[in-house]
This record gives C-alpha cells, sequence and structure tokens, in this order.
C-alpha cells in the first residue's frame, strides 16, 4: 500500500484527516491497518502521516501507531515503479486471524505482520484478541471534514494514493482480489471527497486488486 508523506492537510483545519489506504478483513476483525494522514497540531499527534492499528474489539481507537519517518521507511517500505515507470513508496502488510475458520461473532487473535526488508521476514507488528464488530472487510479511502467544511464546498489537491494487489485468502487456500462488494470509500464529518467531490477512486481494470484515490494533482 503507498506510503505518502506528502498528503498536506491545512493547519487549522480542525478534525480533518485522510485515511488512506486502509484494511480490515472480514470475518470480525478486530483490527483495520490504517494509513494515517492529518495535522499533528490539530490533532495533538506527534507525526503527519503513519499508520495506525484500530482496534474494533474494544470501543474504537487506535491502540498503536508509528510515524513514517525514516526508521520506518528504511525497514517497512522500498520504491515500488507504477505502469509510468514513476517510483512510488510502499509498505506490505498482512492482517490474520489465529482461526480463520471461527465465526465472526467469536473471539479470535488478529494479528499484524509487516515486511521487514531489512530482515527479509514478516514481522509481527500488532495483535488483538477479542469479538469485532465487522463481519464484512473493505478497504477504505476516507476523508472527514475534507469537502464543503473548511473549503468552500471544494476538494482541497492530494496526491494520488494507491491500494497494490491486495488479496483475500479463501478457505480453500487460493488468495483472490476482493470483490466489488469489498471494495468502497466513506466519508464523514463535511463530506468525502473520494465519492462525492474532485477525487475519484479508481479501479484498475487489468489488475482487479488494485485501485487509485486519483485527486485534482493525478500526476503523481
Amino acid at each position: 500500500m503507498d506510503l505518502r508523506d506528502d498528503v498536506v492537510i491545512p493547519a487549522g483545519w480542525f478534525q480533518a484527516l485522510v485515511y488512506a489506504p486502509t484494511l480490515l478483513p472480514g470475518g470480525g476483525s478486530c483490527i483495520e491497518l490504517t494509513t494515517i494522514h492529518w495535522n499533528r497540531h490539530d490533532w495533538g499527534s506527534q507525526m503527519n502521516h503513519g499508520l495506525g492499528a484500530w482496534d474494533w474489539c474494544h470501543g474504537g481507537q487506535f491502540v498503536k501507531t508509528a510515524p513514517f519517518d525514516q526508521w520506518f521507511k528504511d525497514r517497512y517500505a522500498r520504491i515500488y515503479y507504477d505502469e509510468w515507470m514513476q517510483p512510488r513508496l510502499k509498505y506490505y502488510a498482512v492482517v490474520v486471524a489465529d482461526n480463520p475458520a471461527g465465526s465472526p461473532s467469536s473471539e479470535d487473535t488478529w494479528r499484524v505482520y509487516l515486511y521487514n526488508f531489512s530482515a527479509g521476514i514478516y514481522q509481527q507488528w500488532v495483535s488483538l484478541t477479542g469479538v469485532g464488530e465487522k463481519p464484512n472487510g473493505w478497504s477504505m479511502h476516507e476523508s472527514m471534514r475534507m469537502q464543503g467544511y473548511y473549503n468552500g464546498g471544494g476538494c482541497t489537491t492530494l496526491p494520488t494514493i494507491r491500494t497494490l494487489a491486495q488479496n483475500v485468502l479463501r478457505p480453500d487456500g487460493t488468495w483472490v482480489p476482493p470483490t466489488a462488494a469489498v471494495r468502497t470509500s466513506a466519508g464523514i464529518l463535511g463530506g468525502n471527497c473520494f465519492i462525492n467531490g474532485s477525487y475519484t477512486l479508481f479501479l484498475d481494470q487489468v489488475t482487479d486488486g488494485d485501485w487509485w484515490a486519483w485527486t485534482p494533482s493525478n500526476s503523481n
């Protein structure tokens, strides 16, 4: 998934943010892996961009975050060249359950693994045990207070954001792209530019597990 540190949220846009890309497996996952973009001064945070683990089993909150600093990039991110030979920095993640055959309403332990390029292995980043609230999964491009709240009804220009080659492990052991039913985007509290404004969620017609969020600045 794209690791971008150039998604600028203007200062003073209190509670404005972009979560993109995100990853929530189906089956009652405790963890939604969320790529965070916000203005740290308005959120009382130490970072403008980073990775977060949102807890869907115990009330809804970030239980772990990590800034996209040089330490993170050295270990968990590498350059990938897209179809137009443009470099894109990406991280690779897997979210799994200890008992994937269990019911969405049953307790399970969910784990996030990030690929550590320095070590050459997937390493556990966080785990949570509980009963999740969401039986269905998604990959979501979400924005909050980004349209019509501070910006007079328009959408601020952002770079494109991409989810690449996302797949779901089926009970028969095969990996398949998500179906259209779980590919979605959403926005709350002031509008979502990915649906209603000038950000467009574009599904790649060649590799079905890929999709882009285009914006007015869609050249990169």
